[in-house]
């Protein structure tokens, strides 16, 4: 065991968490019509966590395959996920008694039903953020 994958987050006022710092994960200030605009066209499986208008929460946004019944009520094909931060460890929203040390964890867990291409696919980050290429390779 002991990973060293670390969830570093910056809490802001009101609890809400303004920023997250951890290895493999893409994090992005964006609100959640911005990810959409940016993800619209992305391959499918590409994701970005953001900030969440709840305290104490991320939201995960991400390019959903185009399949008839993918698109949300809006009418995109970008959908959103509920990352909780609890004493216990990162949850989603209604995974009942499943917490995770890091992001990346839950991210990896969630990407057993969800189509979430982990490693080089996240959202690139403005900044100009280096992609790790070698965990890129291990999904082959």
């Amino acid at each position: 065991g002991g990973g060293g994958g670390e969830s570093n987050v910056t809490m802001g006022p009101g609890g809400r968490i303004t920023a997250l710092v951890e290895p493999h994960v893409t994090f992005r200030r964006l609100s959640r019509d911005e990810a959409e605009r940016e993800l619209t066209n992305a391959t499918p499986g590409t994701y970005v966590v953001r900030p969440s208008s709840r305290p104490g929460c991320l939201s995960l946004s991400y390019r959903c395959p185009n399949a008839a019944g993918a698109t949300s009520a809006s009418g995109s094909n970008v959908a959103h996920l509920l990352l909780i931060k609890s004493s216990r460890g990162w949850c989603k929203e209604d995974s009942q008694g499943k917490f995770f040390v890091a992001v990346f964890d839950l991210l990896k867990w969630l990407s057993r039903t969800v189509v979430l291409k982990l490693g080089n696919a996240a959202l690139a980050a403005s900044e100009g953020l280096a992609v790790d290429d070698d965990v890129a390779s291990v999904a082959a």
